[in-house]
């Protein structure tokens, strides 16, 4: 998948989540990032997948937005956040 611009990481470390969720989302709706979530999707039909970050608050991290994208896209299950 490509990686995050400069810009988008800064708002997320400024706390502009708006700006961040939106912006990440266009990402994931690119091509390149179908076929890495595509993939994450055939893997988690096999067993579990870990998405890992160093966001402590699931309502503002990337790793929720990207699971429930999956999710979402190729009918696999998000089982939430390990605590």
């Amino acid at each position: 998948m490509a990686p995050m611009s400069q810009d988008l990481i800064d708002a997320a470390k400024d706390g502009a989540w708006a700006y961040y969720e939106k912006h990440y989302n266009e990402l994931l709706a690119t091509p390149e990032a179908h076929k890495w979530m595509e993939k994450r999707a055939q893997e988690a039909r096999i067993g579990n997948i870990l998405l890992v970050c160093f966001e402590k608050n699931p309502q503002k991290c990337h790793r929720r937005l990207l699971a429930e994208e999956i999710a979402r896209r190729f009918g696999v299950e998000y089982k939430g956040e390990l605590c």
